[in-house]
């Protein structure tokens, strides 16, 4: 991905050899997959197509980069300065596999006692079957001074009775950021229950419904930021195009405040504090009602599609 990628170019900048290790086949992870982003030059106003390209061919280019792609690090050992990585493609199986350890319930037995530490090595030794000890040095393994995780992350799956008040998983047209950030990058922005245009998109940053003002779950001026951007894809898509972003909290750090004002200035979006309380059909369309509003009052909005801010998932929480 774009933090991986750019890890490696500053390390390769410094004079140092750099090996990139990429599990899908091709470099660019997430980044590589959407239609615009967030300005990274001034006057950071405008949208830009995806820097990952460039910095792909970058890396390409670069004499002392070494890129693995269909790999993964199947173990990391030795010491600070003196790595020692094990390399294998995805699902295979080998002895460096870094050894489990035994899950809390097969601590006990059927009657619920504790198993002493002799028993529980045992089944440590059943389950990692065919594993060399977690000290063992793999001396097939490749050196290395230091190592940088650049994990990533996934979209949150939103899911389940807290949600319901929304509508997601109920209605076809509530969706997630993620999910309308792959209709997005297929062309013009369209409703997934029929294909016919979205031109009235309303974006909410908080489940809302309780007196807990917090944002989705994993959120924070990245998610915030990309909402700010996907209002500006509706009226980049459509003349007549209505943009409204329902938030309790809006993050924009930094220079990104220049977009923030830009996208204030857009007489097509419009933006307002509040709290989301039901999504409901009406007719062929969406009705978002919202309370406690920088107007003072309750607000409906009729609207063709719904858009949940999910959250950004570490790849670590997995």
């Amino acid at each position: 991905g774009i933090t991986g990628i750019s890890a490696a170019l500053d390390v390769s900048k410094a004079g140092y050899d750099v090996t990139i290790v990429e599990k899908e086949s091709m470099l660019g992870g997430y980044a590589g997959k959407i239609r615009k982003q967030i300005p990274v030059d001034d006057p950071y106003e405008d949208l830009i197509l995806p820097i990952v390209e460039e910095k792909i061919k970058e890396v390409q280019n670069s004499s002392n980069i070494t890129v693995k792609t269909g790999t993964i690090v199947a173990r990391v050992a030795g010491e600070p300065g003196d790595f020692t990585v094990t390399f294998k493609q995805p699902d295979e199986k080998i002895e460096f596999d870094v050894p489990y350890p035994v899950p809390e319930d097969q601590k006990v037995d059927k009657n619920g006692k504790e198993l002493d530490a002799e028993q529980v090595f045992e089944i440590y030794k059943q389950i990692n079957k065919g594993k060399q000890d977690i000290l063992q040095l793999d001396p097939k393994g490749e050196k290395f001074g230091a190592v940088i995780l650049a994990a990533g992350w996934r979209p949150d799956n939103l899911e389940g009775e807290k949600y319901a008040h929304l509508g997601m998983g109920n209605l076809p047209d509530v969706i997630t950021n993620h999910q309308f950030e792959e209709i997005a990058a297929k062309g013009k922005v369209v409703r997934p229950s029929d294909g016919k245009e979205a031109k009235s998109v309303v974006f909410v940053q908080s489940p809302g419904k309780d007196e807990d003002d917090s944002d989705f779950d994993y959120c924070g001026a990245v998610t915030s930021l990309v909402s700010l951007k996907q209002a500006k894809y509706v009226r980049e898509d459509y003349a007549d195009g209505k943009a409204y972003i329902v938030y309790q909290h809006m993050r924009t750090p930094g220079l990104s405040e220049n977009f923030y004002k830009s996208i204030q200035q857009d007489s097509g979006i419009f933006l307002t504090k509040g709290e989301v309380v039901n999504v409901s059909t009406i007719g062929n369309n969406l009705l978002v009602e919202a309370n406690n509003t920088l107007l003072g009052e309750s607000i409906q909005i009729k609207a063709d599609l719904v858009v949940l801010a999910a959250g950004m998932v570490p790849a670590t929480v997995d």
